[in-house]
């Protein structure tokens, strides 16, 4: 096991945070946590055929997103 990895960290609902998302009427965002090394994670909810923009942070741009933001 690569010992720089960080340790799991298990997160309850309790834990989560959920709002209307300001930016996008009628879509909600749930802030779960931070991860180290990573950043934010959570989950966005918005309504069928909302548009949206699929964007990477990966080391490469692989060319799968429309928006790259990598190094």
């Amino acid at each position: 096991m690569n010992k720089s990895l960080v340790e799991p960290k298990i997160y309850t609902l309790h834990d989560m945070v959920s709002d209307i998302d300001d930016l996008m009427p009628g879509a909600h965002i749930t802030r779960i946590g931070e991860v180290e090394g990573l950043g934010a994670v959570g989950l966005y909810f918005m309504q069928p055929n909302a548009q949206t923009t699929v964007f990477s942070l990966e080391d490469e741009d692989d060319g799968t997103a429309d928006e790259y933001y990598g190094p």
